[in-house]
């Protein structure tokens, strides 16, 4: 008979990402409906917005799944997962301050608001703020929890792929009904709320990324020849003054309005 401290919990790499996924989960959730204002309506959008999270999520954590070595998977989870929260927690310490959400522009200006923002910081801390000291917790006692409750079978090709494929599914799931309910809504991003509405912070962020590699492409492809071309036209196209209108107002009243 095995003693009580003897007993020990084994779980499979796949049920540990999918406990990791379902930490990030819950707390994504109490974040949409505690610290964000996204406008929420209906029963459609309820339910969009309980599992817009969940995809994206177990995608990210999902990757750590194709490191075959335990070391290896098992530092990997730690990095994705500590991203995951650092991303929540940023957006919530930012979403009190500007009621936004943080974009890449925002990351890559961080100096320039940094001395702005970080005296205030410590004021925009709420205090369940500290369910999030649980993941750092997850965070440090990960390696010591896996060494002797992991099992060490390193999952097949076809399930790692599975569960990829499930959590893109879920993706496009979430998208094609998020359409359905609001039409063009990648076509008409004029809010970024509904992008988090709708399709969570995760795709929020993927799609701002995207965006601003496709400015910096533009950007880039501009050259003086393409300058050039419309000062070319503007200077056929010019019109001289009429010199027969030269002194025309001359001694008359004029009325100037601003």
């Amino acid at each position: 008979m095995k003693r009580k401290s003897d007993i020990t919990v084994k779980l499979t790499r796949t049920k540990l990402i999918l406990i990791l996924t379902a930490i990030i989960w819950i707390e994504t959730l109490l974040v949409y409906y505690g610290d964000f204002k996204l406008g929420i309506e209906g029963p459609l959008q309820v339910i969009i917005s309980i599992f817009n999270p969940l995809g994206f999520i177990l995608l990210i954590l999902s990757l750590a799944n194709f490191f075959v070595r335990k070391k290896s998977f098992v530092i990997s989870l730690m990095v994705l997962f500590a991203l995951e929260t650092i991303l929540l927690v940023a957006n919530v310490i930012y979403y009190r301050e500007f009621s936004d959400f943080i974009s890449i522009n925002t990351m890559l200006s961080a100096q320039k608001f940094n001395g702005a923002m970080g005296k205030s910081i410590a004021t925009l801390i709420s205090p369940h703020d500290v369910i999030y000291l649980l993941n750092l917790g997850l965070i440090i006692g990960l390696p010591f929890f896996t060494k002797n409750n992991l099992i060490t079978i390193p999952v097949r090709m076809v399930n790692k792929v599975a569960l990829s494929c499930l959590s893109a599914f879920l993706i496009v799931l979430n998208l094609t009904i998020s359409e359905m309910n609001r039409p063009q809504l990648l076509g008409r991003t004029f809010d970024q709320t509904y992008i988090v509405k709708y399709l969570g912070l995760n795709f929020y962020m993927a799609y701002n990324t995207a965006n601003k590699v496709n400015e910096d492409a533009e950007k880039n492809k501009v050259t003086t020849v393409d300058i050039d071309s419309p000062l070319q036209e503007a200077a056929q196209i010019y019109a001289k003054p009429d010199k027969k209108y030269y002194g025309i107002a001359r001694k008359k009243m004029s009325l100037l309005f601003t």
